[in-house]
């Protein structure tokens, strides 16, 4: 009996790599560990009510996701999920405050000089008039549309949100970043953060007509994701145009209903409806956009090359039949 006890001990040690997911990955990537493959098994049988089979559904998926971002698999996010659907990870890089945290959103607002546009304002769905936050610098610096910290601050009491923009071009993290993640990706990057203060939104539902990355850094945010009104929306086609549907969209079943919570990441491709609130305490996000590039841009560019054409600039003849490729 003390031999088979040792022995299950041996095993145990050698081929259970934890009680958790996250322990588990945590000991397989160590030492002579990492040497080898496992399969990871959980436990859902014991389901008894239908909230039982909601948690351990939740479970796995969650499971399914760190398993999945703790190795090396651009891929599957370029075969699955480019373009075609959201994507949520789970806190897979511990955070991501070498990018921006709060006390670096203090300094652009009190200590960057920062001017419009590079911060926007909003509360409940409505943008702020730049002039209620922003002035002159005073002596020296009598620019008039600089940010006025107290005055954000005022706003934001109030329940404003604050929208850092374009920091790709303004917080040298970022820049750093958003140069590297489009020269991989291919496609324009921009950056812009959202700084919420406590359970509120600043805009309601809506879609971009970019792809973006949700990384939240600080604080939590309740989203709501719904599926597109219009599916792959062009740049000159935004949610506005259809605010309607937008709204009435929003009111359905979500397909995401979630928290993010600081590390957490989110893509949406463009068109995908999304809404967030701040949940108890001050919270803040970076949205990296990726403005992709599609095939109807390229032909958007080409025609704008052969603008130049004095030949294509020229009227065609009197009574031509448009549908003859050899009369044209």
């Amino acid at each position: 009996r003390l031999a088979v006890r040792q022995a299950m001990r041996i095993m145990g040690h050698q081929f259970v790599m934890g009680r958790t997911i996250a322990e588990a990955l945590e000991r397989s990537r160590k030492g002579e560990n990492a040497n080898y493959r496992y399969s990871f098994d959980m436990l859902g049988e014991g389901a008894f009510t239908s909230a039982d089979a909601a948690r351990y559904l939740e479970a796995y998926r969650q499971a399914i996701l760190a398993i999945g971002s703790g190795g090396p698999y651009p891929d599957v996010f370029a075969a699955q999920y480019w373009g075609r659907a959201p994507l949520l990870t789970r806190n897979a890089t511990g955070g991501f405050r070498d990018l921006l945290d709060l006390d670096g959103v203090d300094e652009l607002l009190s200590r960057r000089g920062l001017r419009t546009p590079f911060i926007r304002m909003a509360k409940a769905g409505q943008v702020l008039d730049s002039s209620s936050f922003t002035a002159s610098g005073g002596v020296g610096a009598e620019i008039g549309d600089q940010v006025r910290d107290d005055k954000v601050a005022a706003h934001f009491a109030d329940g404003a949100t604050v929208v850092l923009q374009a920091l790709h071009r303004t917080w040298p993290p970022v820049i750093d970043f958003c140069t590297r993640l489009a020269a991989e990706l291919g496609h324009p990057v921009q950056a812009n953060s959202y700084v919420t203060p406590p359970s509120s939104r600043g805009f309601s539902a809506h879609y971009d007509v970019h792809d973006v990355f949700v990384l939240q850094l600080a604080g939590r945010k309740h989203w709501t994701i719904h599926a597109p009104v219009l599916a792959d929306p062009l740049r000159d086609q935004p949610w506005g145009q259809r605010s309607a549907a937008v709204a009435a969209a929003a009111q359905e079943q979500p397909m995401i209903d979630t928290v993010l919570e600081p590390g957490d990441a989110l893509y949406l491709p463009r068109g995908w409806l999304h809404a967030a609130t701040a949940l108890g305490e001050v919270s803040a996000h970076l949205t990296v956009g990726i403005h992709v590039v599609t095939r109807f841009a390229l032909v958007e560019a080409l025609a704008a090359l052969v603008a130049d054409d004095p030949a294509l600039r020229a009227t065609l003849p009197l009574g031509i039949d448009v549908a003859d490729p050899a009369a044209l």
